[in-house]
């Protein structure tokens, strides 16, 4: 069974491999590929500016007889139709290679194709290889168990910053919106404030009942969310993490001036977006990096236990 398992292995890791050596080829190509596309317009468009230009030197309109009377016509025609034929072997060897380059790209793409389940092949070639040995015991297994932990609990945790950003988001698109619905209110303000009598009254009305009320009660959901979310999170001492937990205290903290806020009509008008989104956005951005460095943390320890099962 082992052998079996090791054969299949062998099999999909060299696949992958060949995979990865396509795609690295295949961007190139394809770059290559358009650049040919558009060298081949450009001399079928000069192709058809030369014949447009003979048509009319050959036709027998007044200004083809004035140059044939000057004898300038027959020396037009005759470099235009050296230019034609020298552009119509360009588009030849353009079309040629333009061809030749089509096939290229079909071809690698075509292979691609055959190997689109060759890594997930490779993964469950190496689940069967550790649910094996891992049934066992010894030093080997004992290493591999505290590897599969190792990545379970990375995978985990790239989760968990990956779902904080999302919350991160969310924030900061509630909080734009916030942002526009408070401009929009101190516009009706205005207005409000510019009528007269009954009409006046009605306006001000609409603007105390349908205000950035709903929206600022969305903004302190998504706050309370991406608040919990990153306290949560194992930050160590590093700057980006130190930062995160700044902000994570700026957010909470302007959660607590908007709910102060809110049980003020008055204040609707006064509430500021701007630093809020700025602190989402630089959070985004350490979470990004934190993801980043998750995943090659992921990528080491599969490398890792790849070795360890194919030593076996």
């Amino acid at each position: 069974m082992t052998h079996i398992l090791d054969d299949r292995i062998a099999k999909f890791k060299a696949q992958v491999e060949r995979e990865r050596e396509l795609r690295a080829a295949l961007a190139p190509r394809r770059e290559r590929l358009t650049e040919q596309i558009y060298l081949v317009r450009r001399i079928e468009t000069c192709l058809d500016e030369i014949d447009a230009r003979l048509r009319s030197l050959e036709s027998f309109g007044l200004g083809s007889l004035v140059e044939s009377l000057f004898g300038a016509k027959q020396k037009k025609i005759d470099d235009n139709r050296a230019q034609l034929a020298e552009f119509e072997t360009q588009h030849s060897e353009a079309s040629t290679q333009l061809e030749d380059l089509e096939r290229g790209v079909a071809e690698i793409e075509s292979e691609l194709a055959s190997l689109e389940n060759a890594q997930s092949a490779l993964a469950v070639a190496y689940d069967e290889k550790a649910k094996s040995v891992l049934a066992g015991d010894g030093a080997i297994a004992d290493e591999l168990r505290r590897i599969e932990q190792e990545w379970t609990d990375a995978r985990t945790l790239v989760s968990r910053v990956e779902r904080t950003a999302e919350s991160g988001r969310q924030l900061l698109k509630h909080l734009e919106t916030l942002d526009r619905t408070v401009r929009n209110a101190k516009s009706n303000r205005r207005m409000a404030g510019a009528g007269l009598g009954v009409v006046g009254a009605i306006v001000k009305s609409a603007v105390a009942s349908t205000g950035p009320k709903a929206v600022v009660r969305f903004v302190q959901d998504s706050l309370q969310r991406f608040t919990t979310e990153l306290s949560a999170l194992p930050l160590s001492d590093n700057p980006d993490d130190q930062d995160l937990f700044r902000i994570r205290n700026e957010l909470e903290a302007y959660q607590a001036r908007l709910a102060t806020d809110l049980a003020a009509l008055s204040g609707w008008d006064q509430i500021a977006t701007v630093p809020a989104q700025q602190e989402t956005r630089a959070a985004l951005s350490h979470l990004k990096t934190m993801a980043a460095e998750l995943h090659k943390t992921v990528e080491a320890i599969e490398q890792q236990r790849a070795a360890i099962l194919e030593r076996m």
